[in-house]
């Protein structure tokens, strides 16, 4: 019998920490010298300047998606020029025009469509990507990469154009030097890129370097290195004043109440000291959110539900605080930034000092109400991250977060950092310490989290193994935690065979299995899965696997067995279908100490039909689907069904009209969302929208009781406005 000793698990951690420091890394890059420029080309997505003649290019793209190192099958050239103050690329794509798929889309929903991406390593420290898309329709997609993790909600300030012709279609871009961070060194600026195709109707992507199949898709390690000589000084400037303005009406106990009716001034800014440091301020942010949550299913949960951070003023620089080993299971973050809920004042720092040292800073003054709704003192919050670059994109790092109130102080803090092995495989992991001090009691709980994982991707296997710790009430009041209390071992193997087919692209054998230990129960708990999926052309794929698995619940074990079957598809340019189905047994999650959890089963189904009617009509429609069975009685507790729609007219690319209407079967609720939207850059703005809230209900003016009913009546409504402008020096 094995017993878990903390103190053996914690030395364990450390040992294996040790083994960081033995890496390797990939071979010189190349080096290719953009051409400078005296007159900058005209952005129009036309190739006609005369600075493309003469501009050093590549092309020879291969592909990685579904396998590695086969010609794309149409041509890709990349020209690449600079003067002082911009980065500019231009691209050639070879395709038949009749058949590129795209749209006139809203910023950052082009994912679907065909485009290219430039990968930009800006400090060529292969630490952290800029990923610039933009699609042959000319609409932009960014997002940062770091630590393994993409961030979609990121927003620079940059141009593009595209046209289609004859031949395919051509993309302009023009990067400013001010909207991204980067390291001067003796007149020299070295950054590391690889620029990138997708064609979605074959289900490709392919890049420039090749990936090498033995490495898989490390993209940092596999950069072109681009060296750049007399790049201006520039200082960057930015000045954000926003207003927003809200009135709404609620209906409480048949009477009509107004709320809001009054408008609210922000003012926020960014100070670009050097080149690779850069100050953030804001005093009343407007932290309103344009992109409302979607509605997820929360009957029966474990744990609460995780929502992206949408909010610009935790944007900049938000890559570095991702510590390794977080996401999915245990620690999921160390600081959530929608922790952060009102901040009256809030200030960051974040940058580079020496070639290899990066840090981050924020400080906010966050307001609270009380659950009865009265104000109370502000709490005050802390983040500091660093970051020591090693070779390759080895790192080491740490973190500290503080979140201080009136009654109680949490202190979070601790080391990561990632390592590389091999060209295909690395090890990463967290040592992470909590201190939560009870002011009145001045009593303090310590508690931490630890975790190791090695990973192995290439073209023929992915393989992954992992151990991690929480120990029991693990806290952190700016985090992200799912389940405390329990010792986890897994692996997860993953074989890859490419059928010789012109159908069948590749076929994944993804098998898991894990062992955890649940310290409260003192119980085992254990895990076996196995995975079938196919990947066919037109972006198809289909699979189906099964777990057999147990869980613990309050000192329970409970049988988690299920089956999972999905299928996506791309069925033409314009439609495309996913859907995933689940049946399993379940647990009814009661935490009620009088009462005690039990078992039953269900099914789980989601669903979406995306549209794309023309260039700039879009409709997607969403289903979530849910119930349970006690498995005592047969007796069906829930059945939960949530139906979605969201439709977008694309006036062009800087004006949206966008519909929400929302279902709820269980609540009985409806809601709609109307908005009209105007975006020139990311930063200056101008949003209109209104929203009501709905339910199957009727008040009865005799009984003054709310009753069922089958129409709708309004319950609350809510008009909003919101403009900002951009400054920019």
């Amino acid at each position: 019998m094995l017993i878990m000793n903390d103190h053996f698990l914690r030395s364990s951690f450390a040992l294996l920490f040790g083994l960081f420091f033995i890496c390797r890394v990939n071979a010189n890059p190349e080096i290719v010298k953009p051409f400078k420029v005296e007159l900058p080309p005209v952005i129009d997505g036309i190739l006609d300047d005369d600075i493309w003649q003469d501009a050093p290019n590549v092309t020879g793209f291969k592909t990685f998606v579904p396998d590695y190192d086969k010609p794309m099958g149409f041509t890709t050239k990349v020209m690449m020029a600079y003067d002082a103050e911009n980065l500019y690329f231009g691209f050639q794509c070879q395709d038949k025009p009749d058949l590129i798929k795209t749209s006139l889309a809203q910023r950052d929903r082009i994912r679907d469509d065909d485009w290219i991406c430039i990968n930009l390593d800006s400090y060529n420290d292969k630490q952290s990507l800029y990923a610039l898309y933009v699609n042959p329709s000319g609409i932009q997609m960014d997002t940062r990469y770091s630590n393994g993790q993409e961030d979609s909600g990121a927003d620079f300030i940059w141009y593009s154009q595209s046209t289609i012709d004859e031949e395919g279609y051509n993309v302009e871009v023009r990067i400013p030097l001010k909207s991204i961070r980067y390291s001067v060194k003796n007149d020299l600026v070295e950054m590391g890129v690889i620029f990138e195709r997708k064609i979605s109707r074959l289900s490709i992507q392919g890049t420039y370097p090749p990936l090498d199949p033995d490495m898989g898709t490390a993209f940092l390690m596999q950069s072109m290195l681009l060296q750049y000589e007399g790049i201006k000084a520039n200082t960057l400037l930015e000045i954000l004043p926003a207003v927003t303005y809200g009135e709404g009406t609620q209906f409480l106990e048949g009477e009509k109440i107004k709320t809001g009716g009054k408008p609210d001034f922000g003012l926020t800014g960014k100070w670009g000291i050097s080149s690779d440091l850069v100050m953030d301020a804001t005093i009343n942010p407007d932290f309103s959110q344009v992109e409302a949550d979607a509605r997820q299913i929360d009957n029966n949960l474990r744990f609460a539900l995780f929502f992206p951070e949408r909010r610009p003023f935790f944007l900049e620089g938000n890559e570095n605080f991702i510590v390794a080993g977080t996401g999915g299971e245990g620690l999921r973050q160390v600081f959530n930034s929608r922790t952060v809920v009102d901040p009256d004042v809030a200030l960051k720092f974040s940058g580079k000092f020496g070639p290899k040292n990066r840090f981050s800073t924020i400080f906010a003054s966050d307001q609270q109400l009380s659950s009865t709704g009265e104000d109370l003192k502000n709490a005050n919050v802390y983040i500091g991250r660093y970051i020591r670059a090693l070779k390759g994109d080895s790192f080491i790092g740490g973190i500290y977060t503080q979140r201080d109130t009136e009654d109680k102080i949490n202190n979070v803090g601790g080391i990561d950092g990632t390592i590389r092995l091999s060209q295909a495989s690395t090890i990463s992991g967290h040592f992470i310490n909590s201190f939560s001090t009870n002011k009145q009691l001045a009593d303090t709980e310590h508690t931490h989290a630890e975790k190791l994982q090695y990973q192995l991707n290439n073209r023929k296997i992915t393989v992954s193994g992992t151990v991690f710790n929480l120990s029991d009430n693990f806290n952190t009041d700016v985090g992200f935690v799912g389940r405390t209390g329990l010792t986890k071992f897994s692996a997860f193997v993953n074989p890859k065979i490419y059928p010789k087919s012109k159908l069948l692209i590749r076929i994944d054998n993804q098998i898991s299995l894990s062992q955890a230990y649940d310290h409260p129960s003192g119980l085992w708990e254990k895990n076996i899965g196995y995975t079938l999926r196919s990947n066919w052309i037109r972006r198809t794929t289909l699979s189906a696997g099964f777990t057999i698995r147990d869980e613990i619940f309050r000192g329970l074990k409970f049988k988690r067995n299920r089956f999972t079957a999905s299928m996506g598809s791309q069925v033409n340019k314009r439609l495309q279908l996913n859907t995933n189905f689940t049946k399993s047994k379940k647990i009814r999650y009661i935490f009620a100490e009088n009462q005690m959890p039990y078992s039953g089963r269900g099914v789980d189904v989601s669903g979406r039909v995306t549209w794309q009617a023309s260039d700039q009509f879009n409709f997607n429609l969403t289903l979530l689907y849910s119930n349970f069975y006690r498995e005592s009685d047969d007796f069906k507790e829930f059945d939960r069904t949530i139906i979605r729609s969201r439709n977008i007219f694309q006036l062009n690319q800087f004006f949206f009209l966008r519909s929400i209407i929302e279902y709820d079967n269980s609540a009985r609720e409806l809601f709609t969302d109307f908005l009209a939207s105007f975006t020139l850059i990311p930063g200056t703005v101008v949003h209109l929208g209104y929203g009501s809230l709905y339910d199957r209900q009727e008040w009865d003016v005799n009984s003054r009781e709310y009753h069922e009913a089958d129409r709708f009546l309004r319950q609350k409504s809510n008009f909003f406005f919101k403009a900002s402008y951009l400054w920019r020096f």
